[in-house]
């Protein structure tokens, strides 16, 4: 998930995948700019977050927690 510490959508999904037991890997892109590039290409030239972007290739933005368990369920 791309992410900033400042992003309360980010918050928000992080604490409710926890609880869902959804695992997540984080890319805070303030403290990881070298990822911006990656965010953009994600978005079509955008920087929006929270992004998600799945082993198989899908990119969910600014999803709600219950899409992402679904598609994360779906891969597994």
């Amino acid at each position: 998930m791309f992410s900033a510490t400042w992003c309360g959508h980010c918050t928000r999904l992080k604490q409710q995948l926890k609880r869902l037991d959804v695992p997540f890997e984080v890319i805070d892109v303030d403290e990881q700019p070298e990822h911006l590039p990656a965010l953009a290409e994600a978005n079509n030239g955008s920087w929006l977050i929270p992004t998600v972007r799945f082993a198989d290739g899908t990119v969910m933005v600014n999803p709600s927690a219950a899409e992402v368990a679904t598609h994360y369920a779906a891969q597994s």
